[in-house]
């Protein structure tokens, strides 16, 4: 890898790192909420009681925000890493086969960029980070062409 590549897979990779930590920490939040709720509901206490008496953040809050940062920061990381990868000449299909997942969804992952991670949006999901529409409609090859750009008939 080149030395600005490794650095911005590094950064990315330290990024991950820190979000695993506020994860262990907020784990440790649910945890003790966890003890609270199950004690709370030993006692009798209806869900709706439990609920609107639980303190914010709530376990429901804190669960989201775990999974938001995580998924951001791995996004940026996968992001980073396939970059650097491509960079070095690997195909889309090495990447994918390396990564675990298809190759439109290494196309989608690098076409997101960095502003993606940034913004909160993985690139992983198509739907987060859609194609931009063909020729001839979503769906659709150029006009004349079946789905796959290659001549009708």
């Amino acid at each position: 890898m080149s030395a600005a590549s490794e650095d911005e897979v590094l950064s990315a990779l330290s990024a991950v790192e820190s979000a695993i930590e506020a994860n262990l920490e907020a784990g440790r939040a649910i945890r003790r909420r966890a003890r609270q709720l199950r004690a709370a509901r030993a006692r009798g206490r209806s869900w709706g009681e439990i609920v609107d008496a639980e303190q914010p953040p709530r376990v429901v809050e804190l669960l989201r925000a775990t999974q938001d940062r995580l998924a951001v920061a791995g996004s940026a990381f996968r992001r980073a890493e396939a970059a650097a990868l491509r960079r070095e000449g690997y195909t889309l299909d090495e990447i994918a086969r390396l990564f675990g997942v298809t190759r439109p969804r290494i196309v989608a992952l690098l076409r997101a960029g960095p502003a993606a991670a940034a913004d909160g949006v993985s690139g992983d999901d198509p739907v987060e980070a859609p194609s931009p529409p063909r020729p001839g409609g979503p769906g659709r090859g150029a006009p004349g062409r079946n789905g796959r750009g290659r001549p009708s008939g």
